[in-house]
């Protein structure tokens, strides 16, 4: 079975919050310099056991403020591997929803 991760760029809602319904988070802070060592460990204390932090992220096709249609988010889904793990991160005004609708197409459970 396929194994995909989604989740969103950076926190769009409190961390405790966010960490209820995703598993992983692209570590926005990176693009403009590293966090200081303390950050990153407090932030990993804050995470779930099995939470996951990235550096990658997929901006709206129509910029930061583009809101993914269902046919958008169907689109997508065909192009993820079958045979390998595959990272999906969101990074637009409506992260939380979109990536949340993602979630939901693949039949992947909201924790």
């Amino acid at each position: 079975m396929q194994s995909v991760r989604v989740g969103c760029s950076g926190f769009p809602a409190a961390m405790g919050a966010y960490w209820r319904n995703f598993r992983i988070v692209e570590v926005q802070k990176t693009f403009y310099r590293p966090p200081l060592p303390a950050t990153a460990e407090r932030w990993r204390r804050e995470a779930p056991a099995d939470g996951e932090f990235a550096y990658l992220r997929l901006r709206g096709l129509g910029g930061y403020g583009y809101r993914y249609t269902d046919e958008d988010l169907s689109a997508l889904r065909l192009k993820l591997p079958a045979d390998k793990p595959c990272y999906v991160l969101f990074n637009n005004i409506h992260m939380g929803e979109d990536a949340g609708r993602f979630m939901a197409l693949l039949g992947l459970p909201q924790t």
